[in-house]
């Protein structure tokens, strides 16, 4: 059974990289609708600039992209734009990521 909106709350654990990074990043997720509600990154609210990608359910691994570009593609805008937030269901682990550039952990809680 899917459940239904789903908040992730995740802070900084470290870092693997040279990615500029926040020390916060809090989700709202409708696995429902497979469609992400809230995206925030420390305050600044960027919901209307992701969206998710993965979102099928909160057992499974959920993806979050910056809307507009591919991270999997192979065009320099996307290389130099594009932007991920997963979330592992297995340990609640994030990891924000940039095409070619070591990402960002964070640990995350839901409810």
């Amino acid at each position: 059974m899917v459940a239904e909106s789903m908040i992730y709350n995740c802070a900084f654990k470290n870092n693997t990289g040279t990615l500029s990074y926040p020390d916060n990043i809090l989700a709202v997720i409708d696995f429902n609708e497979q469609k992400l509600e809230k995206y925030l990154e420390d305050t600044v609210n960027l919901t209307r600039k992701y969206e998710c990608h993965k979102c099928v359910s909160d057992e499974k691994r959920v993806e979050i992209k910056l809307k507009n570009y591919d991270p999997w593609g192979n065009s320099e805008e996307d290389i130099d734009n594009a932007r991920v937030f997963e979330i592992y269901s297995s340990d609640l682990v994030g990891h924000l990521w940039k095409p070619f550039v070591p990402g960002v952990n964070y640990q995350c809680i839901k409810f």
